[in-house]
């Protein structure tokens, strides 16, 4: 009985060691490092979705359009466009606002649109957003 405890006892002391292994070199992420690798990985899933649009149906989405065409086909498609659903849903942000979409015609780092996230306080347009063009 006393071996078995002795042997939790060490079983827990090398957990905790492992654990704070872990903290202290930052293997376990901060709340916002986690709110925003969800951010990039949305922003990835729709990157992929939207350049398959492009594929199937010969241009991206227009700013109007937004990224509701990867769920329902829009209205606007030309006669001969071959449109497919490419998604379930549009994910949302983590504080469950709506992901704003925006066609470029031309860009600096040549990405033809922009992905954007209100932030925090769910206002576009401050320092709390969060863009698809910036690393």
């Amino acid at each position: 009985m006393k071996r078995v405890a002795i042997e939790i006892f060490v079983v827990l002391g090398l957990a905790g060691v492992i654990v704070f292994g872990a903290i202290s070199t930052g293997v376990v992420t901060s709340s916002q490092g986690t709110v925003h690798s969800g951010i990039l990985s949305d922003f990835n899933t729709l990157s992929a979705a939207l350049r398959m649009y492009e594929v199937n149906v010969g241009r991206f989405p227009r700013t109007e359009e937004g990224l509701a065409v990867l769920v329902n086909e829009p209205a606007t498609l030309a006669e001969g466009d071959r449109w497919v659903k490419l998604m379930d849903r549009i994910p949302v942000d983590p504080w469950q606002n709506e992901y704003r979409y925006m066609h470029l015609s031309e860009n600096e780092d040549g990405s033809p649109f922009e992905l954007c996230s209100a932030g925090p306080d769910g206002v576009f347009g401050n320092e709390d957003d969060l863009s698809s063009l910036c690393d």
